[in-house]
């Protein structure tokens, strides 16, 4: 095997994870509620969680829209934890803190199964601290510290599941396999919409690992993309009812209008390697961030044409960069929506896994030398501060 157990065991990986991912976001743990925040509709004022006809509740939470929002199940988790521990911040931010050290793990295992299938001879320390980049990152402070962000905990955590049972499944088909990948999407979606760019996901992976062209993918797991149409259908009937919250902005000028999916995408990059000048709120971009945006990706245009047979090579990064853009494609007001802020922090959390990929061949170029191995320790010891900082202070205000 070329993913092997030798380098490092999985298990004391697993462990370094959890201690890394408690030691940066443990502060969190100490945050109250968000009273001017979606904490007050979705968990503090909502009947459904301390009604006691539970029937009533079903009914309401599965075929209601609330502000837009499809998430019967985070629900039913808000439910839950009042049911057992009570109306405390504490136990809902340890159930978010619960849900991004299992994405960690889950992130991990992903990434090695991915490089498996695709036979990279990477070994599991640059899987391992690709992992540990997507626990730390300064842009997480916002899903783990805001209690109405665990909606896309859940789906994380449910996307990440369906991938690697995909992932298996695609070395060996089984029906259970099949049934726990289908399972896990609709799971997804029941906590956030944003799951229904799973499946073109799940399909760029099938084409990659069977070589077969996208047609042939498409021939055989074509099921997932109707669930994925099925799924943008209802998240749009849920947008119809946000226009009268966050009316709808359109972008001036054919300049403005093209450039703005640019902007957001640079910012999103940036923000996931380079965590400066992090916000709650983007506003829309000036006329010269949208020249800096639109020269920056010309430029990345000229570079991945020169250099794309090298990176063609890297079935892994090609994947994962496949991974970042689907998943982040909804994210770009590529189409203007009725939403508050240009971009969020919040939007990269699972788009970031994506990222991961691309940077195990960049630990693996660093974990060879000594001066790369401290560069690197320096890097995340940097991340985990600028985290740890930024859950000590993050409110919505």
């Amino acid at each position: 095997m070329l993913i092997d157990n030798v380098t490092l065991s999985e298990r004391f990986a697993n462990l370094r994870i959890v201690s890394i991912v408690l030691i940066t976001f443990w502060p969190s743990l100490l945050l109250d509620f968000e009273y001017t925040s979606d904490d007050n509709w979705m968990l503090l004022s909502n009947s459904n969680i301390w009604n006691k006809d539970i029937s009533f509740v079903l009914r309401q939470i599965f075929t209601r829209f609330e502000y837009g929002q499809y998430s019967p199940l985070n629900t039913l988790l808000y439910r839950l934890v009042f049911q057992i521990f009570g109306m405390k911040s504490v136990y809902f931010h340890t159930m978010g803190l619960i849900f991004h050290i299992t994405n960690c793990l889950l992130t991990y295992r992903l990434i090695c199964i991915v490089l498996s299938l695709f036979s990279t001879s990477y070994g599991n320390e640059s899987a391992l601290y690709a992992a540990i980049f997507f626990a730390i990152l300064p842009v997480h402070a916002e899903v783990i510290s805001w209690i109405a962000a665990s909606k896309i905990l859940g789906c994380t955590l449910f996307s990440l599941v369906a991938l690697i049972s995909f992932g298996k499944n695609l070395e060996k088909s089984s029906v259970f396999r099949n049934l726990s990948t289908v399972g896990s999407l609709v799971a997804a979606f029941g906590f956030k919409e944003q799951a229904i760019m799973v499946p073109p996901i799940l399909v760029l992976l099938a084409a990659m690992y069977q070589k077969k062209g996208l047609s042939m993918a498409l021939a055989k797991h074509g099921y997932l993309l109707i669930l994925s149409v099925m799924g943008l259908y209802w998240s749009y009937l849920g947008s119809l009812g946000l226009a009268h919250v966050f009316p709808k902005k359109l972008a001036s000028g054919i300049i403005h209008t093209f450039c703005m999916p640019l902007h957001c995408l640079y910012l999103y990059v940036q923000h996931a390697f380079i965590p400066y000048n992090l916000s709650i709120r983007y506003s829309s971009p000036s006329f010269q961030e949208c020249m800096f945006s639109l020269v920056l990706t010309l430029m990345l245009v000229i570079f991945f044409k020169r250099s794309w047979r090298i990176i063609a090579v890297n079935q892994g990064v090609v994947f994962g960069l496949g991974f970042f853009l689907i998943s982040i494609f909804c994210f770009l007001n590529i189409m203007p929506l009725p939403r508050p802020s240009v971009a969020a922090d919040r939007y990269l959390y699972f788009s970031s896994v994506g990222l991961t990929f691309v940077t195990v061949p960049i630990f693996q170029f660093l974990l060879k030398r000594r001066w790369g191995y401290a560069l690197l320790i320096i890097y995340i010891s940097i991340m985990m501060v600028n985290t740890f900082e930024r859950c000590l202070t993050w409110s919505f205000v």
